[in-house]
This record gives structure tokens, sequence and C-alpha cells, in this order.
């Protein structure tokens, strides 16, 4: 910000920035987490759960990187007052893979969505997260997305990988077993994604107007 240049942000970085910029809707791939403890490794959690407690944003995002313990991540949303929605779905995302077996609630429509957010900020500084499933063509089986995650966890504590490496590392290490199918589920999750983070800003500033 002080150089005045570009630059690839996390989620909680765009998050503090949209909403100085008064921008009330961003799309993303998946939100960070909590990562999954192994051996000794320490407790890692995402800065993104708390700048999602602390900021008026709607972010639509394919749920939470499933590389993580996303049990545990919804529970810490949860700790930190951050309404959770599904867009046509009652299931929390996992990412790559569809479904994760954990239930949020669903919303049908972008107009909902709009008149929820609206009466939310009245009350509560938090983001809202909106959740899109990854198209089922490009979606890793829940199968394959177990041993791929697997090989890289095993990776990771081979190579003593912690903190804010771990992500990075993690997602090279499944894409590289799922031969690229991860990159490209990411590719086509993020253009759903931003097509439907549009369609909800639309509708927000008609609401907003309306008010």
């Amino acid at each position: 910000m002080l150089k005045k240049k570009t630059a690839a942000l996390t989620v909680s970085g765009t998050l503090k920035i949209a909403a100085k910029a008064g921008i009330r809707v961003f799309a993303t791939g998946g939100i960070g987490g909590v990562h999954h403890c192994a051996n000794d490794k320490p407790l890692d959690v995402s800065s993104d759960l708390l700048e999602l407690s602390r900021n008026q944003v709607v972010v639509v995002c394919a749920g939470a990187k499933n590389i993580l313990n996303l049990g545990a991540t919804l529970e810490v949303l949860e700790s930190l007052a951050v309404p959770v929605f599904g867009f046509q779905t009652d299931e929390f995302p996992a990412f790559f893979v569809r479904f994760s077996g954990y239930k949020i609630p669903c919303i049908q429509n972008v107009k909902e969505l709009a008149a929820i957010a609206v009466e939310h900020w009245k009350y509560s500084n938090s983001a809202i997260l909106l959740c899109l499933p990854v198209e089922s063509g490009f979606a890793i089986s829940p199968e394959v997305w177990s041993n791929a995650l697997n090989h890289a966890i095993n990776k990771s504590v081979e190579d003593k990988i912690v903190g804010q490496a771990s992500t990075p590392y993690l997602l090279r290490a499944v894409a590289e077993f799922t031969q690229g199918a991860t990159v490209v589920a990411n590719e086509k999750l993020l253009l759903a994604n931003a097509t439907l983070a549009a369609q909800v800003a639309i509708e927000l500033i008609e609401k907003q107007g309306q008010a």
C-alpha cells in the first residue's frame, strides 16, 4: 500500500483493504482456516478467520481449503460469529471437493443474501461467507482427495514444514499427486465465484439504495 504497487494478498489482507475502500463483495477460491495438527506441529490458525469477524464484506468462496481441518474451521467461525451460508446447497463445500459433510444454512438466490447482509450489518461488523461448490465436472472425488491429502501431509511432516509455508507446500503437493487436476478445479471455481460475487454486488447496491 505504501509503495502503491499491486500484489497477491491473502483473504485477510484483501478483506482489510476491501473494507477500507468501501468494497462490500469480493470473490476468492477458498478461505484459510485451522490446519491439521500432525505429530509435534504447532496449532496453525489462519488470520483469515479473525479478519472475517471484523470487516463488513461478503466473501464468495468454495468453502475453506480442504487441506485444512474443516470441522475445526467452522467451529472457529461460529465462535467469531461469522455467518456461513451455502449458495443453493445446505452443505459446506470443501474447495476442490464439492461437499464436506458439514451442514450450513442454504441461500437460494442473491436477493435473499443481499437482504440478509443489509440487516446483519446493522448489528455486526463481521463478514458474511457465501459458499459455492465447484462444478461437478471439475471436482475432485473424495477418495482421490483423501489419498492426495494424506500424501501431502506426510510429505510436509517429513520435510518439517510449519507455519506460513504450510498452505503453499500442501497445495503444490496435492497438485502433483492429482497430476494438475486440482489446478484446473481451482481455475474453474474462481471463475464461478467471481460470477456469483458480481451478481451479489449488483443486488446489494440495489438493496442499499432502497434502504
